[in-house]
């Protein structure tokens, strides 16, 4: 396995899915709802890059060669990849 400080670090920003945290909603709360954008920026070392997948790892535990905090996230819901 090959440590995170020889992988590329990045600050991607990204569009997560999200729901609705009340059981019933109004026509016009559902229009809010939906236009609002779910943005997250997640930073971490580049594990993967796939046709699908970015997968992103913030920590790596060296002696026992383990990834902490994955985060894989779809090509499609990617805005933007910012290498640091």
């Amino acid at each position: 396995m090959t440590p995170l400080a020889k992988r590329t670090l990045v600050r991607v920003t990204w569009v997560d899915a999200e729901d609705q945290k009340e059981a019933w909603l109004t026509n016009e709360e559902v229009e809010t709802f939906t236009n609002q954008e779910a943005l997250v920026v997640s930073l971490g070392w580049v594990v993967s890059h796939t046709d699908q997948y970015l997968t992103l790892a913030a920590d790596w535990v060296a002696h026992l060669e383990h990834h902490g905090r994955v985060t894989k996230i779809a090509n499609g819901q990617v805005v933007n990849v910012e290498e640091l």
